[in-house]
Order: structure tokens, then sequence, then C-alpha cells
């Protein structure tokens, strides 16, 4: 039979590999979201026939390479939270020689974290509000497919970013669940 010190190294290793399969499948969809930005933008000037000099054109290369920023730097945050999962699980393990004002300053960390990961989620939500705002007031734009497609994006933008909100939100519950435990 298992020491409760080994059933708690086991709990402490599962979790931590679940949690970095959590931050992987982020990571996962982040990318996915940017390779289908680009698809829907080529698409878009595929099915349009848009000429190289159209008006607006090179917003299309902005609104993709700011959803690209936008990715790498959220990749940035999910390795920055992985390694407050990577504490928690430490806590769990060494469980008995933690006192309880550790466990607080770390859920307090943990939390801090996930609002700084918001407030970048929010600010990302207003640059991809003004970008197809910006594309929507091109002249010749309104009321073409080009605007419902931009219509579309922002859509779907708006989507992944409330994803990634409530993907945040359980992995902060998570970690404050575990390192109750300890």
């Amino acid at each position: 039979m298992p020491t409760a010190y080994e059933s708690t190294n086991a709990f402490a290793n599962l979790f931590e590999k679940g949690f970095e399969q959590v931050l992987e499948a982020s990571k996962t969809s982040l990318d996915l979201a940017v390779k289908y930005n680009h698809d829907v933008l080529e698409a878009t000037r595929k099915s349009l026939n848009l000429a190289p000099n159209t008006p607006g054109l090179f917003l299309f290369d902005v609104a993709g390479k700011a959803l690209e920023n936008y990715a790498e730097l959220q990749k940035n945050l999910l390795d920055s939270f992985g390694q407050h999962g990577t504490a928690a699980a430490s806590v769990v393990r060494e469980a008995g020689k933690v006192s309880a004002n550790t466990v607080s300053a770390f859920q307090q960390s943990a939390e801090r974290t996930a609002a700084a990961h918001k407030a970048v989620l929010d600010f990302a939500t207003k640059q991809n509000k003004q970008v197809v705002e910006a594309v929507k007031q091109q002249e010749g734009i309104k009321g073409t497919p080009l605007a419902e497609m931009a219509d579309a994006i922002e859509r779907g933008m708006e989507a992944l970013i409330e994803a990634q909100k409530a993907g945040l939100d359980s992995a902060v519950n998570q970690l404050k669940n575990t390192t109750k435990a300890a």
C-alpha cells in the first residue's frame, strides 16, 4: 500500500500532467485560430478577386499579423501560467512543509496572473474591433461581401477570446482547488 507521501506525489504528478495538457490544448487552439484566420483572409481575397491596388487591402495583412502577434503573446502568458501550475504541484508535493500563508500567497499570485491575462484578452478584443471598423470604413467596402467577412472575422475572434477566458478561469480554479488540498 502506498504511503501518504507517495499518494500525494502521484496526485501532484497527475495534476501537473493534466495542467500541461490544458495549456498545450490552449496553444494548439491559438495556432488553429491563426491558421484559420490566414485561410479566411486568403479565401476572401481570392473570392472577391481583389486587385493589388484595392483600397484597404493592406488591412488584411495588418489583421493577419495582429492575430499572429496576439497568439504569440497568449502563448507566452500561458507559459507563465504553466509555471504557476508547476509551482502548485510542488506545493502539493511539499504539503507538510507549507504554511497556509504560502498557499494563500500562491493563490493570489495565480489570480493576479489570470487578471493580467484577461486584461490582454480585453485589449485584443478592442484591437480586433478597431481593425474591423477600419476595414468597414474604407471607401467602397460598406455593404460588400468584404464588410460581411470582416464582421465574421470579428465574431470568430470574439468567440476565441471568450473561450480563452473560460479556459483561464478553469485553470485558476484547478490551481486553487489543488492548493486547497495543501
